[in-house]
């Protein structure tokens, strides 16, 4: 369960889409940056001083909240390749261990479903 190159730039479908959530988040921040952008190029051509102030706070606040909302996502992605490489290496070194308890996890979740059946 590699991450292809193509998935890299969408935290969404990174590792099989288990992060679909995600994905659509980020497009809603994106689109917000978007329209925060766009307000403020609307507001460009005023000239009173309050709003250059309040236009500038603005421009401070979203290029802080887009820095920090990128190096979340960064530690996320990172977090999540060192998982998938732990996990992989300890399959990789032990497939009985991880097929046993594969099976154990496979008959609990059986039984549970049946005994909700009666």
């Amino acid at each position: 369960m590699n991450a292809t190159p193509d998935s890299m730039g969408d935290p969404g479908r990174a590792y099989g889409g288990a992060g679909a959530g995600q994905g659509q988040r980020a497009s809603e921040m994106n689109r917000f940056f978007a329209d925060v952008e766009d307000l403020l190029k609307r507001v460009t051509h005023m000239n009173d001083a309050d709003v250059a102030r309040l236009r500038e706070r603005v421009e401070t606040s979203l290029s802080s909240a887009r820095d920090t909302v990128t190096r979340g996502a960064s530690r996320v992605r990172e977090s999540a390749d060192g998982m998938v490489e732990t996990t992989d290496e300890y399959v990789r070194r032990k497939p009985w261990t991880v097929a046993g308890i594969a099976m154990v996890a496979g008959a609990l979740i059986g039984a549970a479903l049946l005994s909700s059946r009666r």
